[in-house]
C-alpha cells in the first residue's frame, strides 16, 4: 500500500498501526483522512478484516 499524496512516505506498519513521515507536507494533521492506493495483497487482507468497515458505493 502506498499513499495517494507522494509528499507522504510510510515509515513502517503493524498490523494495528502505521507510522507516516509527513514532514514535506504542510496540510496534514491529527485526524485527517489519508487515502492509499493498495495492491492485491493489502486489498485482500483489509476485506477479509472483521475489523475495518466496508463501505460499499
Amino acid at each position: 500500500m502506498r499513499p495517494r499524496k507522494s509528499t507522504l512516505e510510510i515509515l513502517g506498519a503493524t498490523s494495528d498501526h502505521i507510522l507516516i513521515n509527513s514532514t514535506n507536507e504542510t496540510n496534514v494533521n491529527v485526524g485527517d483522512v489519508i487515502s492509499f492506493d493498495l495492491n492485491y495483497s493489502a486489498l485482500l487482507s483489509s476485506m477479509t478484516s472483521p475489523f475495518v468497515e466496508k463501505i460499499v458505493l
